[in-house]
């Protein structure tokens, strides 16, 4: 798979997750794709990305890329 198809594949994922936890569809904005292309590139599992919007929605009732981005990088730094 190439690595655009990855990336598409990823960002896909999180935008499914997302609406799920929204209740609605939802397309990242330019801003929380070029969160999630870093996160892609930086190789941060997706499992771990969707597991810090579960949580965070668990405790807020709104959720965001931005909103996970020190939990999911912190991750990161653990693995």
């Amino acid at each position: 798979m190439s690595d655009a198809a990855a990336l598409r594949e990823f960002v896909e994922a999180i935008e499914a997750h997302l609406g799920r936890l929204r209740g609605r569809e939802v397309v990242l904005s330019p801003p929380e794709f070029a969160l999630a292309r870093a996160w892609h590139a930086a190789g941060i599992d997706l499992a771990r990305v969707l597991a810090a919007l579960d949580a965070h929605a668990a405790r807020h009732p709104t959720v965001s890329l931005s909103a996970v981005r020190r939990s999911v990088e912190a991750k990161r730094e653990e693995a």
